[in-house]
Formats: structure tokens, C-alpha cells, sequence
């Protein structure tokens, strides 16, 4: 069965005709690898062709799974560990993968098969999403281990050389770095790519490269001390290394950065050693093939941008992307071909307007674009930034440096200061996403929504649900409150059918949450009137929604309630303040966390947001500091600007822990959501785009979920534990 597999191709094949016996993975030598494919393929089965999702780790078992799948003659699907239910099962229906393989020592599949295949071997890949939607691409075991081989012509080290990847695997450029160690005989070690302390301290015990993304390299330069000098050479692919990315990982591990460039599609075709110009990536590959041709298929002359186009086994491959080679062969990449605009007789590509304006200081990210208008006319050139402390940013400042630095053709014709930018997994800024319609089933679904909620409001109003303990009679409840019963009987059957209420059974009824809040905002801020002025007139346009006392109130009392309660006790034990600590609470009500930890600490407030203070917040945080805990609860989404200026006032182990909700995969989140933009702070809506920003600040970051108090809990609360790394 396996010599029949391996004839149509396997990533396994050279591991087979590999002369020693070195480890692919730490503790896992060729042997054994082998050994325990052969033994468990015969467990898995045939596949023929069958496409397997699997979450794809940066670990051993995973890795191990993926070379599993191949050699049972199925095509693996690797979906990234973090990605939701609802994700997941997405990119299963769009490959047609019906099973999934559950890593492990023994490894399972589980679901029904899918109809799909794919030749035996393939790999599934997605493409980044930087320019849009990702899409689904096959690769074939054999244009895989080619891309190995290319890396093994181009770095010719001996077998056993150990290779670090803290690079996610899920993505095309790391999985290219594990097929070079399956071909070259090269120890692959994964590292977690949150794991930042681990893989420097990786680095300083030596290893032969270590495989990055810009993203991770500038964690990691980012990173708080002086650090250990790195004793191995750094690669970075999967995107662009500006001046200052470069500069920044010198002066912190005494090493530059080699490049890569390829596609989903293609693998790694350019590569380049340290001393590289920014946004070079070098030359071909052993065995690549490029060619650069103007708009008319013509071979652009040196230091003239094009297209460029890659030799492939069906001929030449258009990656979409614009670049130039200079005199030397060295080719830059200018950016998307779909994102370049045409002004005068050059092309403008985004991506180099970016890597000149990325050297202004004080920016954290930014994404340069072109704007085409609806109605037609001249294409625009927008540049989003994302500034370190975007209410400090300096506009004037910047225009000056964008005169003095680009030449007129290049200059944005708008620059908008955004208080983040979201990242795709692989590090890079994510390009806006294309939407379609939904089914028109849900779209009429949510347009009758409003009269369960409107019945709901009215019942709760009129003391209806406050009364539905199970056991008084719907004519009782009626003559206390005023009701006329008849009505009240046929309300309450459809309230039923909503699930809004229920027969009355054995046991407590369940608890009766209040809904004079969602009832005040429905009426007058999350209303379809004000989302029609925000979406013409943008944040500017919002409605002072706590100008109603009434609103206030119910939004106060929203915050004192017994899950909110829970949640505090819950966030003081992860702090664990000792006696006499210096805690400071950033709160848009009126702060729990000081008045629950008592006298035990020094405990001071900064009342954000117009429900807390509605004559205006002070300035700057309330003075005192160092701080041993600084907690936001609920205030992040009000000073999202000052996290840089909130960590700087931690003492030394300090903890600054965010109590907040956040957009997550279910309706009830994205209902939350629409509250923060209509009357709260729109920033950080996910919670990857907080942790990643805390990570750009140095800080290690924790994450827990808030366990559920009560049935009522519609939303997961998490805790955010950021704190400075040990020296």
C-alpha cells in the first residue's frame, strides 16, 4: 500500500531516501518518524485523495499529523489552532472536507468524509488575506519538496542542522522551511510564535536560521531590555523588512535579517543574505526562474518597474505584484498590482510610498492604499496610520516629512490616523475585507427581530417578567399590575414561542435580568436613524447619549450587577495584590475594582467616559504611580490611545489587567459591538487586535475567560494580563 502512496507523491518520499539517521524534529530522528507513520497509516487507512482538515501547531504532533495524512494518500487542510468553530467549518466547506485528523501520539479522525480530492500529497493552503479574501490553494507533496530542495542549494548546510521556526506553520512561507529540512535533512524545531521570551532564549543558545515573519521580528525587537546577542542567522518572509525593522533587530540581537519572497502558489523563489536594501529580497533561488515584463509583455529594462512572473512546470506564473531589479539582479518588491495606480508615466506601488513613510517615528503600523471613488474619477492614494499614541500624533509633522521625503506623484492625497489597523495570522496589515448580501432568510429574520425585543421591553415595562416566579396565575399577575388579562394571556403564549418565557416547572424560575437599558438605548442611540447619520457623517456625528440622566442611570446600575460583581472578584485573584499595594482603576462607571479590594490597597481612580464624567475625564491618569496593577475595566475602549502611557507608570512586575468584552464568534457579541460604536470607544473591537497591541509595546500578555456566573451572561468576559518581561 505505502510504495503504491509514495508513487504518487509524499512529502515522506525524502525522508525515505535520506542516508542518516539525524532528527527531524528534537527527540524524533528519521527512524522513528518513519516507524510511526508506518504504523499509524496502517490505523488511518486509505484515503485516496480524501481532504483531511487538521489543526496545523507550531509543534511536533501536528507536524507529525501532516506527514500522516500525506502518506495515507489523502490531501491535509491545515487550519490555524486559534481559529474559531465557525471558521474552521467554513474552510471545510469551501475545500469539501468533510473529516478532521485530532493530532496526538494516536491520532483520529473524526466526522463523515468528504466528497472532495485532491491528488494524494497536496497540501491545501490559504493565501494571506492582505489583499482581500483569502483563497484556498493546493500544492502538490512534489512543487513542495522542490521548494525545499531550493532551500537546500541555497544554504547548503549539513544534515543535522538545526533549523528554529517560530513562524506559524499553518502559512505557505513556514511550511516551505519544514519541507527544506525534510529534503536537506535539517532538524525542524517549532516554537509557539506568542512565545517571544522562548524563542530569544532559542536564539541565544545557537541554532543554525531562525524562520520569521516582519511581524514576529518586530515583537521581538520590540521586546523591553538589552537582551542576548542571537547566535543563528534570521530569515524573514511573508512580507516586506523596512530600514527600521532591520535597524531595530540588529540593536537588539547583533544580527541582520535575510529576506525571502514567493507565493501560496509558488513556494520561495527569491531570496536574499543580511545588508539588503529595505524592501529588497534579494536574487533567484537555485532552480527559480523570474522574469520582470512591462504592461506589454516586454522585458522591463534594469531599474524600470513591472510585473513580475515566476517559471513554473505549467510556464509562467504571475505572482501580482510590481518590482524592479536592480543592476546587481537584487529585485524589490513594490507591492499589488491590483493596488498600484498609474500616475504620469510610472507606476506609484502602495507598498514603496509605505516602506519611506514607515521611517517617521512614532508610528506602530501603516497601511498605504488606493481609493478609487464610486462615482468614478481620479484614483486616490489614502495612508492609514497607526500611531503609537495616536492623540499625541503630530499631523503637521508628518505631512512636513511626506513633502521632504516622496516625490509629488507619491504623496498621499489623504492621511487618516486610525486607533488601530487589524493584522492578518501571518503578521501583515489586513486589506479591507469584500462583502456580498447575506441569504435574504436572514436578512427578513433580522428585520422582524425588533418585535420579540419590543415585546420583551413591554413586558419587563408593565412588571410582567419581575412577576413570573411560577407561581402566581396570569389573572393574578394582571390584577396587581393593572393589566387587562386577556391580552396578557395571549401575549404571554407568544412570548413563549420568543422562548421569553417558559411553563412553570420544578425549581427555582430563572433569574429576571432587567431590560431597561437595552429598552433606552433601542429607543433612542442603537436606532436605525443614528446609524444612518453615522454612516454619513462618521464618529464625528455621534449622539451624546448620556445627555438622558435616565440612560445613565440604567447604564450605572448595569455595572453594578451580580455578574459584573463576579468578574471582579474573579480579576483580583489573577492579581493577587499583596497588602499595601498601588492599584489604579480606569473605569467608565464608577470603579469596582479599588472598592472591592478594600483598605488591603492603595487604590485610585480615572473616570473615563461621559457616563462617569460627564463635564470631560481629567487629562492624565490620577498621580501616584509607580502602579503595582492598573486595571480597565470597562475603560479601554475610552483612552485606547494611552496604553503605551498607562504601561510606562507600572512598577517593575507589575500587572495591567483589561477587564472587558469583545467581538467574538456569536450574534450576542456583535450586538455588544454595535453598542461601542453607536455610544462607546470603537477601538479594539477583537480581541487579537488588543493583544497585538500590547505585544508591539513590549509587554507578555495573558488571556482568560471569565467563567460564566449566571445563566443571564449572554457575552464571554476576559481578562487581559499584560506585564513587562523578566530583564
Amino acid at each position: 500500500m505505502m510504495d503504491a502512496v509514495l508513487a504518487q507523491g509524499s512529502l515522506l518520499a525524502p525522508l525515505r531516501l535520506r542516508p542518516n539517521d539525524g532528527a527531524l524534529l528534537p527527540g524524533w530522528p528519521r527512524t522513528r518518524v518513519l516507524d510511526w507513520v508506518d504504523g499509524e497509516s496502517a490505523q488511518i487507512g486509505e484515503l485516496d485523495g480524501e481532504i483531511i482538515a487538521m489543526p496545523l501547531a507550531n509543534d511536533g504532533p501536528s507536524l507529525l499529523a501532516l506527514l500522516l495524512i500525506g502518506a495515507c494518500g489523502g490531501a491535509a487542510l491545515p487550519l490555524a489552532p486559534e481559529a474559531t468553530e465557525r471558521e474552521q467549518a467554513s474552510a471545510m466547506a469551501r475545500a469539501g472536507a468533510g473529516r478532521r485528523l485530532v493530532p496526538g501520539e494516536r491520532p483520529r479522525l473524526i466526522g463523515p468524509p468528504g466528497q472532495a480530492r485532491l491528488r494524494p500529497g497536496d497540501v491545501v493552503l490559504a493565501t494571506s488575506a492582505s489583499t482581500g479574501a483569502a483563497k484556498l490553494v493546493p500544492r502538490s507533496a512534489a512543487s513542495l519538496i522542490a521548494e525545499g530542495q531550493r532551500y537546500a542549494d541555497l544554504l547548503r548546510l549539513g544534515g543535522g542542522a538545526h533549523i528554529l521556526v517560530p513562524a506559524p506553520l499553518v502559512h505557505a512561507y513556514a511550511l516551505g522551511w519544514f519541507a527544506a529540512c525534510v529534503v536537506g535533512g535539517w532538524c525542524a524545531d517549532p516554537l509557539p510564535p506568542a512565545a517571544l521570551g522562548a524563542i530569544a532564549a532559542a536564539m541565544a543558545q545557537g541554532a543554525d536560521w531562525t524562520v520569521m515573519t516582519p511581524a514576529l521580528a518586530r515583537l521581538l525587537a520590540a521586546r523591553p531590555g538589552r537582551g542576548t546577542a542571537a547566535r543563528c542567522r534570521v530569515m524573514v518572509g511573508a512580507g516586506p523588512v523596512t530600514a527600521e525593522l532591520d535597524r531595530a533587530f540588529r540593536d537588539r540581537f547583533a544580527v541582520g535579517l535575510a529576506r525571502n519572497y514567493g507565493s501560496t502558489e509558488t513556494g520561495a523563489v527569491l531570496s536574499g543574505f543580511e545588508e539588503l536594501p529595505p524592501g529588497c529580497v534579494g536574487t533567484p533561488m537555485p532552480g527559480a526562474t523570474i522574469r520582470i515584463i512591462d504592461h506589454q509583455g516586454v522585458a522591463a529594462a534594469t531599474g524600470t518597474p513591472g510585473l513580475i512572473e515566476v517559471l513554473t512546470p505549467a510556464g509562467w506564473h504571475a505572482m501580482a505584484d510590481v518590482a524592479v531589479a536592480d543592476g546587481e539582479g537584487r529585485v524589490t518588491i513594490l507591492g499589488r498590482h491590483s493596488a498600484a495606480l498609474r500616475r504620469g508615466d510610472r507606476w506609484i506601488a502602495p507598498l514603496e510610498v509605505e516602506q519611506h513613510l514607515a521611517a517617521f517615528p512614532g508610528l506602530r503600523a501603516l497601511r498605504v492604499a488606493k481609493s478609487t471613488p464610486a462615482a468614478g474619477g481620479r484614483d486616490r492614494l489614502v495612508a492609514e496610520l497607526w500611531p503609537t499614541d495616536p492623540a499625541s500624533f503630530d499631523r503637521a509633522a508628518f505631512s512636513a516629512f511626506a513633502e521632504a521625503t516622496l516625490q509629488p506623484a507619491m504623496r498621499p492625497d489623504d492621511v487618516r490616523v486610525r486607533t488601530v489597523l487589524t493584522r492578518t495570522d501571518g503578521g501583515k496589515i489586513a486589506a479591507p475585507a469584500v462583502w456580498r448580501r447575506g441569504p435574504p432568510d436572514r436578512v427578513a429574520a433580522a428585520a422582524r427581530a425588533y418585535k420579540r425585543s419590543e415585546l420583551a421591553f413591554a413586558l419587563d415595562a408593565a412588571g410582567v417578567l419581575g412577576a413570573l416566579d411560577g407561581n402566581n396565575t396570569t389573572d393574578a399577575i394582571a390584577a396587581d399590575l393593572g393589566l387587562d388579562p386577556g391580552l396578557l394571556e395571549l401575549l404571554l403564549r407568544l412570548a413563549g414561542q420568543f422562548g421569553l418565557v417558559e411553563p412553570a416547572g420544578a425549581g427555582p424560575a430563572p433569574p429576571h435580568r432587567p431590560t431597561a437599558l437595552e429598552a433606552q438605548l433601542s429607543a433612542v442611540v442603537v436606532t436605525r436613524q443614528h446609524l444612518l447619520e453615522l454612516m454619513r457623517s462618521g464618529f464625528a456625528g455621534r449622539r451624546d447619549a448620556f445627555a438622558d440622566p435616565a440612560l445613565t442611570a440604567s447604564y450605572l446600575d448595569a455595572m453594578n450587577g451580580a455578574a459584573v460583581a463576579f468578574r471582579v472578584r474573579f480579576g483580583l485573584r489573577q492579581l493577587g495584590l499583596p497588602p499595601g499595594a498601588r492599584l489604579l482603576e480606569v473605569s467608565a462607571g464608577p470603579g469596582r475594582y479599588g472598592k472591592a479590594a478594600g483598605d488591603r490597597v492603595v487604590s485610585a481612580l480615572w473616570a473615563v467616559g461621559p457616563a462617569a464624567c460627564p463635564t470631560g475625564p481629567a487629562a492624565a491618569p490620577p498621580a501616584g504611580g509607580p502602579f503595582d496593577a492598573i486595571v480597565l475595566f470597562n475603560g479601554l475602549r475610552w483612552v485606547p490611545d494611552r496604553l503605551a502611557e498607562l504601561a510606562a507608570t507600572l512598577s517593575a512586575g507589575g500587572t495591567l489587567l483589561i477587564d472587558e468584552l469583545f467581538l467574538e464568534d456569536d450574534d450576542a457579541s456583535a450586538e455588544f459591538a454595535l453598542d461601542w460604536i453607536t455610544h462607546g470607544g470603537p477601538a479594539f473591537l477583537t480581541l487579537a487586535e488588543l493583544t497585538a497591541a500590547l505585544a508591539d509595546l513590549g509587554l507578555e500578555v495573558e488571556v482568560k475567560a471569565v467563567p460564566r456566573s449566571t445563566a443571564a451572561d449572554t457575552i464571554q468576559a476576559r481578562l487581559v494580563l499584560a506585564r513587562h518581561p523578566p530583564a
